[in-house]
């Protein structure tokens, strides 16, 4: 099944029941799967109301409590507003999206905004789901949160950007710094949870979960940490976490921790020499047929490093520039020879006929 490509606004009826605009939840004895939920757009920022607030509970709802055969919804790219015509109030009283005793279920790039209890709500055993690259702003209120996992483990959730909108009411801001919260309050406990790599614009409280990041430090109650010397802190802001300063890091030429054959570690520090490299067993060192042997390749032509050095071939302590000794010198090429210099700077090369006989032709100078 396929629910896409919709707009929906101002839903419900101020004398009618509470309702859900996308309301997936199958009858008892029912199989659920493969459903698609994708490019909806729901405003109910002019929804139905009574005198006891909002008619609209959730934006979209998947809810299985009735199927224990319940899996493969895909919720994406969906769009989900209640904001009040002056942003100062929320006009979907739950999660502008809520998964509700549902399992296998993949929210994705959904972009959510100003929904009371939460802007993404995993509750009443909610277990085995993806909550990924979604858009929360400016979702939940105190004690409520953007994010809130009830009751729910095994879920995935990561990837998820939470922020502010600046035309809300400051005094709706209350619960939005919170960027996750687990608790077992409606069915039974929430445990492993996979929470990493999000993102928000205000301060992290709750869920004791270290991976996830700040866009900009919280204004205030975060406390910076001189050093890591008996230090007592975690990673909640609330709880006496805060920013790690450079000055606080030791930057000192220690060897200690460095990597070696038996071990991971840091990088040795560098030799300021360019002729050297990391070798595999952790040192600085000359790589073999470096600038150390004597000879400089400079493309086409390798010679000598030092101009008055001598080659022994053979020999370690040659007597002229060149010096073979225990074999032969090979010249393989017919009409090749040795090029010999005159006193009077003419050029020579001697070669040998079939018979043996040595010969000298004049020839230019190389």
């Amino acid at each position: 099944m396929r629910v896409h490509d919709n707009v929906i606004r101002a839903p419900g009826d101020p004398a009618g029941p509470g309702n859900v605009p996308i309301d997936i939840e199958p009858n008892t004895g029912d199989t659920l799967r493969y459903v698609y939920v994708y490019n909806n757009r729901i405003d109910a920022s002019e929804g139905a109301q009574d005198q006891f607030g909002t008619k609209t509970l959730a934006g979209i709802a998947v809810q299985g409590p009735n199927t224990t055969d319940f899996r493969d919804v895909f919720v994406h790219h969906n769009t989900v507003t209640g904001h009040t015509p002056n942003f100062d109030g929320y006009m979907i009283s739950s999660g502008c999206i809520l998964l509700r005793t549902a399992r296998g279920v993949h929210v994705t790039d959904n972009d959510v905004s100003f929904c009371g209890y939460g802007g993404i709500v995993l509750d009443y055993q909610s277990n085995y789901n993806q909550i990924l690259r979604n858009n929360i702003t400016s979702s939940g209120f105190n004690p409520a949160v953007a994010l809130l996992v009830d009751s729910s483990s095994n879920n995935e959730i990561k990837f998820n950007k939470i922020s502010v909108d600046p035309r809300e009411a400051a005094g709706l801001a209350a619960g939005e710094d919170t960027l996750i919260l687990e608790q077992s309050v409606t069915a039974g406990t929430a445990d492993n949870n996979d929470v990493e790599d999000n993102l928000a614009d205000v301060a992290l409280n709750g869920g004791g979960h270290s991976k996830n990041y700040l866009n900009t430090p919280p204004s205030s109650g975060a406390t910076l940490i001189p050093n890591f010397t008996n230090a007592q802190h975690n990673h909640q802001n609330a709880a006496g976490g805060g920013q790690l300063t450079e000055a606080a890091l030791s930057l000192s030429d220690v060897t200690t921790n460095n990597v070696s054959t038996t071990r991971h570690g840091f990088a040795p520090k560098a030799p300021n020499d360019t002729t050297k490299f990391l070798r595999g067993d952790g040192t600085w060192a000359v790589p073999s047929g470096g600038p150390a042997s004597g000879w400089t390749d400079d493309g086409t032509v390798v010679r000598l490093t030092t101009s008055t050095d001598s080659v022994g071939i053979g020999t370690t302590t040659p007597g002229a520039k060149l010096q073979v000794t225990g074999s032969d010198v090979y010249v393989n090429t017919i009409g090749s020879g040795v090029i010999l210099r005159s006193p009077n700077g003419s050029c020579f090369r001697l070669t040998v006929s079939d018979a043996g006989a040595l010969s000298a032709a004049a020839i230019s100078c190389p």
